[in-house]
């Protein structure tokens, strides 16, 4: 844990608590840290999460219960299928090709 954030500590030892094929998102880690209004503070310390086999941050999903992100040190694995292989029920979705699309090229305004 040398020269890693507090913040990112704390985020760390909750994460580990989450029970096997169970799932919170990352604002419920916030509020159940305390910080909730710090869910991108979360969101930027579990993807910079450098322990994956440890630290358990694919049991951590996005608003919705989407679980379509990419472990930046876990490869090409995805969250959908780390939950798949560790048998969790039924919170995980996945987002549509018009969700995963919209921030990235949002409508032109009319006019």
């Amino acid at each position: 844990m040398t020269g890693i954030p507090a913040f990112n500590q704390r985020v760390y030892a909750f994460a580990r608590t989450i029970p096997h094929r169970e799932t919170l998102t990352y604002s419920e880690i916030a509020s159940k840290l305390r910080v909730s209004g710090a869910v991108r503070s979360v969101t930027q310390a579990l993807s910079r999460n450098p322990f994956v086999v440890i630290v358990p941050c694919h049991r951590v999903l996005e608003a919705g219960d989407y679980a379509d992100g990419i472990s930046p040190h876990a490869g090409a694995i995805s969250k959908r299928r780390l939950l798949s292989i560790e048998g969790a029920r039924g919170r995980t979705t996945s987002k549509t090709l018009f969700e995963v699309l919209l921030p990235v090229a949002p409508p032109r305004p009319q006019g």
